[in-house]
């Protein structure tokens, strides 16, 4: 993917562009400010079929959210209401954890204005035994 362009502060990870300084502090639209914040990682069996194939998807549910769905399910998530910090380098074992317990794949449940922070390939050049899909 090309990331020039792409920023944390003043934020344009989504489409809504808010500018918010995340760096200094500041809280994007999406509720959050730089740091990573993680209401819920497990195996979820009950997506479908296809996504959680026979052991399950290894969901990662971020806190904050930029699109404020009127009937959204996870709403206390959403609204960066639940959840705790974690490090890159936690979120990436957190991802090995995942997939040592047989996770289909990863799935990353709105994690669009963490994208800089989640930094996909850099996960996967850090351990030779990073194998599933990233959804």
């Amino acid at each position: 993917m090309d990331w020039k362009g792409i920023r944390v502060s003043p934020c344009n990870l989504c489409p809504r562009e808010c500018g918010a300084k995340r760096d200094e502090g500041g809280r994007g639209f999406c509720g959050m400010d730089e740091r990573i914040y993680l209401a819920r990682a497990a195996l979820h069996m009950w997506e479908e079929p296809c996504i959680s194939g026979t052991q399950g998807s290894g969901t990662v549910f971020f806190s904050g959210c930029n699109l404020r769905c009127v009937y959204c399910q996870n709403y206390e998530i959403a609204a960066g209401e639940r959840g705790q910090q974690v490090s890159q380098e936690r979120l990436s074992e957190i991802f090995l954890e995942l997939q040592g317990l047989g996770a289909a794949n990863i799935n990353l449940v709105t994690p669009d204005h963490y994208v800089v922070q989640v930094e996909i390939e850099d996960i996967e050049d850090k351990s030779l035994q990073f194998d599933v899909h990233v959804l």
